[in-house]
C-alpha cells in the first residue's frame, strides 16, 4: 500500500464531486486500474462508458477492484467535466508531476491506457484494456495470469515492454496466445489485436486474415516486421518452426505480409524456407500486390 501512496499521493478525488478520500483507505486490499484518458480524445470517450460497465459488473460480482483516473486533459474544467462522467476515483488535476511520473513509469505512449496494479503497487499488466475486453474478464480477475499484454507488445513492436514481460516470465517466449486474443490484418491499417474478430473477408477496408490458434509472439512480431522484437524473442529461445492453427511458421507470416527484411532475418537464424503453406498464391497477391515475397522465398528453396 505504501507503494500506491508514493505513486498517487495521500489523497484522491471521489467521484461525483464528493471531496477527497485517503489513498490508503480507498485502495486497501484492492486491485487498482490506472486509467490514462482525456476528454479531448475521441477513443477515450468511446472506451470510458464501456469501462464503466465492466467496472460496475466487477463490483457487483464482489471483486476488490478500483480505478483511478489519471488525466491528460488540458485544463481543470475539462478534467472536472470528464471525471463527473466516471464512477471511480481520480488523481487530483493539480498533481501534474505525479501524472508525468506515472506516464513515464508505465510507458504510456497513447490513450486510453489501463494499467492494472496489485494491492502492493506491483504491475499485473500494462494492457488492462485487453484484460477487461475478455469474455471471461470477471472469472479471470485479477488477470494475474493474463498474457494478452505480451502479445499486444509483440504486435505493436514495443521492445521495452517485450523485455519486461520476459523478465517477469521467460516462458512467454514460447507460450500460446490466449484463446480470446487474435491478430487480424486490416487493409490500410496493418495488423492489430482484436477480441472476437469478424469473419475474414477480402472486402476493401475489412479484415483480410485472422490469426488461428495456437499463435506465438514470434508470429505476430514477424508479421508486423518488428526486427528488434524478433531479435529479442530469438535470443530468448523462441521456436523458429512453431506452427499456428494452419500449420504456418513465423516465416510464413512474414512472407504473407511481404516483410522481406524479416524473411532474411528469420532465414539467417535458421528458419526453414520449405514450409507447407495453407493459403494460395492469389491470397498472397491480395496482400503483397504481385506475389513477389512468395517468389523470393521460393528462390531460397534449393
Amino acid at each position: 500500500m505504501n507503494n500506491l501512496v508514493a505513486l498517487l499521493g495521500d489523497t484522491l478525488l471521489q467521484p461525483g464531486g464528493d471531496g477527497t478520500v485517503s489513498t490508503s483507505e480507498a485502495l486497501k486490499s484492492k486491485t487498482v486500474g490506472l486509467y490514462f484518458s482525456a476528454h479531448w480524445c475521441p477513443p477515450c470517450r468511446r472506451f470510458t462508458p464501456q469501462l464503466a460497465k465492466k467496472y460496475k459488473a466487477l463490483k457487483e460480482a464482489g471483486k476488490d477492484f478500483e480505478i483511478v483516473f489519471v488525466s491528460s486533459d488540458r485544463d481543470e474544467d475539462a478534467f472536472d467535466k470528464y471525471h463527473s462522467e466516471m464512477p471511480w476515483l481520480a488523481l487530483p488535476f493539480q498533481s501534474r508531476d505525479k501524472k508525468s511520473a506515472l506516464s513515464a513509469r508505465y510507458n504510456v505512449s497513447g490513450i486510453p491506457t489501463l494499467v492494472v496494479l496489485d494491492s502492493s503497487g506491483e504491475t499485473i499488466t500494462e494492457d488492462g484494456r485487453m484484460a477487461v475486453s475478455s469474455k471471461s474478464y470477471i472469472e479471470e480477475f485479477p488477470w494475474i495470469s493474463s498474457s494478452s499484454g505480451f502479445f499486444d507488445s509483440c504486435l505493436s513492436g514495443d521492445a521495452s515492454k517485450v523485455k519486461r514481460w520476459l523478465e517477469k516470465d521467460p516462458n512467454y517466449v514460447n507460450r500460446e496466445a490466449p484463446q480470446d486474443w487474435h491478430a487480424c490484418h486490416v487493409l490500410g491499417e496493418g495488423w492489430q489485436p482484436v477480441v472476437n474478430p469478424p469473419r475474414p473477408t477480402n472486402a476493401a477496408g475489412t479484415v483480410h486474415l485472422v490469426a488461428n490458434h495456437p499463435a506465438y509472439g514470434l508470429h505476430v512480431a514477424a508479421a508486423n516486421g518488428h526486427t528488434d522484437v524478433v531479435r529479442i524473442l530469438l535470443d530468448a529461445g523462441a521456436e523458429l518452426e512453431a506452427k499456428d492453427g494452419d500449420g504456418d511458421t513465423p516465416l510464413a507470416w512474414a512472407t504473407y505480409c511481404g516483410r522481406r527484411e524479416m524473411m532474411d532475418l528469420l532465414l539467417t537464424a535458421g528458419a526453414s524456407p520449405a514450409f507447407s503453406h495453407s493459403i494460395s498464391r492469389k491470397q498472397y497477391e491480395g496482400i503483397n500486390g504481385d506475389g513477389a515475397s512468395l517468389e523470393y522465398l521460393k528462390q531460397k528453396v534449393v
